[in-house]
């Protein structure tokens, strides 16, 4: 447990192998400028996003599972950031997928994620902004 973000890293090339965090009062991982790239998470009841990428940074995510985050989004990239998820299964968010621009200096974000290894519960599954998109491959 975490009183702020369950994990959290700037200006920094990062392969996770495996990472669990449960009940993080903020993001569960939350990353900017650098490049990273985790194989299996596992993050369960964030308060805020389960997993959020913004300034420049990139993140290849092989698989990637949220749950019950029912306060908080799931994945959002923002501000130049892109994100390529490979795996992907969202339980109990708002949003699963979130790709935005939040501050005016920076472009929009990109979110990729495999269609066939996609799975969110959530209403209001994706969302983006007109600086920003979705893709699915």
């Amino acid at each position: 447990r975490s009183i702020l973000d369950g994990f959290d890293a700037e200006f920094s090339e990062i392969l996770i192998n495996k990472i669990f965090i449960q009940g993080a009062k903020g993001e569960c991982i939350g990353v900017k400028r650098g490049e990273y790239k985790i194989n299996e998470a596992i993050l369960n009841n964030c308060l805020d996003h389960s997993v959020s990428v913004g300034e420049h940074a990139t993140l290849d995510g092989n698989k990637l599972f949220a749950n019950n985050n029912a306060n908080g989004n799931g994945i959002m990239a923002k501000d130049s950031s892109k994100i390529i998820i490979h795996e992907y299964k969202n339980i109990g968010s708002k949003k699963c997928l979130l790709s935005i621009r939040k501050k005016e200096n920076y472009d929009g974000a990109l979110i990729k994620v495999k269609k066939d290894k996609f799975f969110c519960d959530a209403t209001n599954r994706l969302s983006n902004d007109k600086y920003s998109m979705i893709e699915f491959f």
